[in-house]
């Protein structure tokens, strides 16, 4: 399958709410992220059941959060393409 859409995203971890860079690929209904273009997938997210909301963070300007059943996913992206 073709990505529909790639690039570099800042994710924020959870333990200590620091940003850092991840590549991700969206295919179909699935969001997959690596350490970057090269690395092998990290981890999927079925979008499925999943909604977006926008985020207002201190200091992350076109941060957003992808809500599934079972995950929150906190993204921040350079701009608002």
């Amino acid at each position: 399958k073709t990505s529909i859409k790639e690039g570099q995203l800042l994710k924020q971890t959870s333990s200590f709410q620091r940003w850092k860079k991840r590549y991700f690929k969206l295919r179909g209904r699935t969001l997959y992220y690596a350490k970057d273009s090269k690395s092998l997938i990290f981890d999927e997210v079925d979008l499925s059941d999943a909604s977006v909301a926008e985020a207002s963070t201190k200091n992350a300007n076109n941060s957003f959060t992808i809500i599934t059943p079972f995950r929150r996913l906190m993204l921040c992206a350079e701009n608002r393409k």
